[in-house]
């Protein structure tokens, strides 16, 4: 398995990306100062408005808390978000809250008259969380920012508080036209509130994703080979293959972040050419998903806390993944370990990372599993401590050339 130059690529795309990535200052922003009611709250879908006509950015005042009540869409020609260190804040009494940029291709959204999608667009230095939750609406959620087919977004330097649902999004829409490429999120925090208190677990799973990279399914008549609308799940059990959307993610970069809750931290779905590092995730159903055909990836560095069921998954035709130095230790993992490869999955290496279950006679099923379909893997120099349910090691049915090996490759890797 040659992975060396595919990573040396990966590492010099991600060079040049990171290259493009700059502050942006504009003597034409729009200055929500500027956008004051007699009241002293903010006009700000206004302020949002007239930035994006104006093809420029919006400046938030400096370390306010502005009260918003409903969701705010963003138009395409805006090109910064500033929060300049203020906190916004959505009021629960709304039906839901956060901000919302919805794509010209998706016929029920309200994006209709736009002309085309959003591009462009850094978003720095915000703060966002609910209010009133004890107030709330029986339909009450926030998500942050959900973006549908989108590309060179930055979110950096921020921190959101999600409820019920998921903190960042990127969404392709069936509708697309072309890939999402050149999105970033670093520096950022994402916590998800639950309806539970304390730790997940199987049976109180957390909702939401952390941040997330994602393909709508719901319409795909048409666009499978056999003219099916059926689920991704299903499609792999009855033709053996995974379903392919027209259109991908490319090009991101998820790095630096701090993830607290969320049924996934980090969700990368049907993500090309992809680094996912030095984040620090905690109290997830699943700690980093790579699902759905994700290829050529590096996670690395990464620091997963008390995940209930797989630190690292991959799963549905994901293959060329580079999985090392990462930190995944868990007081409540109960099913599928810390690096589980499931279903029509290749060319997966997992190599230096340390795992380690803190409860003495409990843990996961297994620590490192392949599962249908799964070859030419590369299990090395892991350290793993702890205990596992059945075994270190679990192998299902067609598990074509694996390698396991330990440190110096003498002898077997059972050091748990």
């Amino acid at each position: 398995m040659n992975l060396i130059k595919t990573f040396r690529q990966l590492g010099k795309d991600i060079r040049l990306l990171n290259n493009k990535i700059s502050r942006v200052v504009d003597s034409t922003n729009v200055y929500l100062d500027n956008y004051i009611k007699s009241d002293g709250s903010y006009r700000l879908q206004d302020a949002l408005d007239d930035a994006a006509n104006k093809n420029t950015g919006l400046v938030f005042p400096r370390n306010k808390k502005i009260i918003q009540s409903g969701m705010l869409y963003l138009k395409p020609g805006i090109t910064l978000i500033d929060g300049n260190h203020s906190t916004l804040v959505f009021t629960a009494t709304a039906a839901s809250g956060g901000f919302y940029a919805p794509s010209i291709h998706d016929p029920i959204t309200p994006a209709r008259d736009y002309d085309r999608n959003i591009e462009n667009l850094t978003i720095r230095d915000l703060t966002i969380e609910p209010g009133d939750l004890d107030k709330k609406s029986n339909t009450f959620t926030l998500s942050p920012f959900q973006f549908y087919d989108v590309s060179n977004i930055t979110i950096d330097n921020c921190h959101f508080t999600a409820y019920l649902t998921t903190g960042i999004v990127f969404r392709i829409t069936d509708q697309a036209i072309k890939d999402s490429i050149n999105n970033i999120v670093k520096n950022t925090t994402v916590i998800i509130k639950q309806k539970y208190e304390g730790l997940p677990t199987e049976s109180s799973s957390p909702v939401g994703d952390g941040i997330g990279f994602n393909v709508n399914l719901q319409s795909y008549t048409g666009r499978l080979p056999d003219g099916s609308a059926k689920k991704m799940d299903t499609y792999w059990f009855d033709h053996h293959e995974i379903a392919k959307p027209r259109y991908v993610h490319k090009n991101v970069i998820v790095k630096n972040n701090h993830i607290t809750s969320g049924y996934y931290g980090i969700m990368a779905f049907f993500v090309e050419d992809y680094l996912i590092s030095d984040n620090i995730i905690n109290e997830n159903m699943r700690g980093i998903s790579n699902q759905n055909n994700s290829c050529y990836g590096v996670i690395r560095n990464n620091l997963i806390n008390n995940f209930v069921s797989s630190a690292m998954l991959f799963n549905y035709g994901v293959n060329h993944i580079l999985c090392e130095n990462n930190r995944c230790v868990s007081s409540i993992a109960r099913n599928q370990g810390y690096a589980h490869m499931s279903v029509n999955v290749n060319n997966i290496t997992v190599r230096n990372n340390y795992f380690e279950t803190l409860v003495p006679g409990r843990g996961p099923k297994w620590c490192i599993y392949a599962g249908v379909n799964v070859h030419d893997i590369v299990i090395s120099g892991n350290t793993i401590k702890g205990n596992a349910l059945r075994t270190v090691f679990g192998i299902e049915s067609a598990w074509v050339n694996p390698t396991i090996a330990n440190s110096d490759g003498s002898k077997p890797f059972n050091n748990y």
